[in-house]
């Protein structure tokens, strides 16, 4: 059902509702109303990012702070605001 939605949803927009009550595991991302496919990072950019925590990592570890990516920090969110499945 998935990909018949996201087809679906090129031609009309998604009120955010609908897009809210929507299955979690729905793939895509809601942009502009539409739901698109949701893009992958490429090797490069994954490298890229690689570096970059490692070099804030460096800096930051030993003053006491933390570096994480971007779907820690949506679990971290989720934890602080009380998610026991986060």
């Amino acid at each position: 059902m998935g990909q018949a939605l996201l087809e679906t949803a090129v031609a009309e927009k998604l009120t955010l509702d609908v897009w809210g009550a929507m299955p979690e595991d729905e793939p895509g991302e809601l942009v502009n109303g539409l739901l698109v496919e949701e893009e992958v990072p490429s090797y490069v950019h994954e490298l890229l990012v690689a570096l970059l925590v490692r070099a804030l990592g460096n800096w930051i570890i030993p003053l006491g702070g933390l570096v994480a990516g971007s779907d820690a920090v949506d679990r971290l969110q989720a934890a602080a605001d009380g998610d026991a499945g986060a």
